[in-house]
């Protein structure tokens, strides 16, 4: 309350234990100075104090946008002394090679650092530049969060301001989070994950309202012979290119395209009887881009092929059944020849 009192700002105390709490988690004590008109160590009125435990601070603050699978640990490093304030998965090996240390600055008076690094499971299961761009973003969403909350002003009303404000940035923060999870990184489509999550909420939607689903299944044809020939800069390339004219050949909202896996790609269309037509529009979009292919076997070109087919989800089935009909279907577009498009 004297540090307080002499500063004019909010300020925290040293861990402590709580005696009612009994062995929880580390807390801490705000205090914040108020004051008759305005700040003036002379003219002041009392204290607001609060006290903040700080595993539930880290998980409001979270809102489980940090992975699983990440550790994170909160310090304080006032003193010469460390205090560890918070472990978030402790039980996980982590990999000590990629380690992230965030400092704070100062929060009412105490020095405060985030570290967090990733499990090795982390890195093995997500092979792309994704998994560390929302590392990285998590985090700073995470010291964001903390930061705020010892922002404390003055007066109720714009506190009551300060504090929509806030959450109106967290909220795009965790929105752009959420989004950079779903987009494949190379091509910024969705990526399987997205597809996975979207084929399943529209699989449920079928079985509701008894509509009917189409899934199209999309190779490109010699893909390998494309990379060992020209090379992989000019193969990521080329998966852009076809990813841009597929795209371009979506015309509802509700239809999906996405990465599936390397030169793999799928569309979903809900309430679509027969995926011929779009299967085509495809197949043609990708050969009038006239992306050079000398070692093709069927043309001096990229081309695709695709396979398609159409289900009402049935309520004793999930979407197993209608991805392994598209890749039937694509199966024996690839076997009759391939740029072509085959129904199940």
């Amino acid at each position: 309350m004297a540090l307080a009192k002499k500063t004019g700002k909010v300020t925290i105390t040293a861990s402590v234990k709580l005696v009612q709490a009994g062995s929880s988690p580390k807390s801490f004590l705000a205090v914040l100075p108020v004051y008759k008109d305005h700040p003036d160590t002379q003219n002041i009125e009392g204290f607001i104090t609060a006290v903040f435990p700080v595993d539930q601070l880290i998980a409001n603050a979270l809102k489980n946008t940090i992975d699983r699978d990440i550790s994170l640990t909160l310090e304080d490093r006032t003193t010469d002394k460390v205090d560890k304030l918070h472990t978030t998965h402790p039980e996980i090996p982590h990999n000590k090679t990629m380690k992230f240390d965030l400092p704070l600055g100062l929060i009412g008076s105490r020095n405060w650092h985030v570290e967090a690094s990733p499990s090795d499971n982390y890195i093995i299961q997500k092979r792309s530049a994704s998994p560390f761009i929302i590392f990285i973003l998590a985090l700073t969403f995470l010291s964001s969060s903390l930061i705020y909350i010892f922002r404390l002003h003055k007066h109720a009303d714009i506190t009551e301001k300060a504090v929509e404000q806030r959450t109106i940035e967290l909220k795009a923060a965790k929105e752009a989070i959420e989004r950079i999870a779903l987009l494949d990184d190379m091509t910024g489509i969705p990526n399987r994950r997205h597809f996975d999550d979207y084929f399943m909420k529209e699989w449920k939607r079928g079985q509701r309202e008894q509509t009917p689903l189409t899934l199209i299944a999309i190779d490109i044809d010699f893909f390998k012979q494309f990379n060992d020939n020209y090379g992989h800069l000019a193969g990521d390339d080329c998966i852009k290119r076809v990813a841009k004219g597929l795209q371009s050949t979506l015309r509802r909202s509700s239809d999906l395209l996405a990465r599936y896996g390397g030169e793999e790609f799928a569309i979903i269309a809900p309430n679509t009887s027969d995926g011929f037509i779009l299967a085509e529009l495809c197949r043609e979009k990708i050969e009038s881009l006239l992306v050079p292919h000398l070692h093709s076997k069927i043309a001096n070109h990229i081309t695709v092929s695709s396979g398609f087919a159409t289900l009402i989800p049935p309520s004793d089935s999930n979407p197993d059944k209608l991805f392994k009909m598209a890749d039937q279907a694509l199966y024996k577009a690839k076997s009759s020849g391939r740029n072509q498009s085959a129904a199940f």
